[in-house]
């Protein structure tokens, strides 16, 4: 009979201790902001926070997660499953990037929005505290110009009488 006072006294505590610790978690789950919000916060620009959100969208869409579920669950979710395996996230941006670097070889895409995905990828991961190696997985990506391709039209002298024989160029003199 004591034995079983005992034992019956042991289970209380113990489903008692459950429920504080539940609790303990959820007070610290609403103490602490979530990484869509935390994302959100880090860029200033509404027009760069849709962008990046698109760019984002992009991903997860790619990698077949939580298809129709909204943008904010889906980050949320991702970070939570992103923090405990991080090899399951990186296999996944890698896959992603993978896919479009080969956009980019077949000229698809620029390398420059290459570069605008991983900025995006890389600036949630890091607002949601999911440790990622960025320098391992961006070593393989093509580097954007840096320069615009704006400069003046050079044309021969030759050229340039050719098509004013033609009719294609016209003359006008200074009066």
């Amino acid at each position: 009979d004591i034995l079983y006072k005992l034992k019956d006294m042991q289970s209380t505590t113990k489903s008692n201790n459950t429920a504080t610790t539940i609790k303990e978690e959820e007070e610290e789950e609403q103490n602490q902001l979530s990484s869509y919000t935390m994302f959100k916060y880090s860029i200033r620009s509404e027009l760069t926070r849709k962008y990046y959100e698109r760019r984002l969208r992009t991903f997860f869409d790619f990698i077949q997660f939580l298809p129709s579920s909204e943008l904010e669950k889906r980050c949320n979710i991702f970070a939570k499953k992103a923090t405990r395996n991080n090899k399951w996230a990186v296999v996944n941006i890698i896959r992603f990037l993978q896919y479009e670097k080969e956009r980019v070889e077949k000229g698809e895409i620029t390398a420059a929005t290459l570069s605008n995905f991983v900025k995006s990828i890389k600036l949630y991961c890091e607002m949601c505290d999911v440790t990622i190696h960025w320098k391992k997985i961006t070593r393989g990506l093509p580097r954007p110009r840096l320069t615009a391709n704006d400069r003046a039209l050079e044309i021969d002298p030759e050229m340039l009488e050719a098509l004013f024989n033609k009719g294609l160029l016209l003359y006008a003199e200074d009066k």
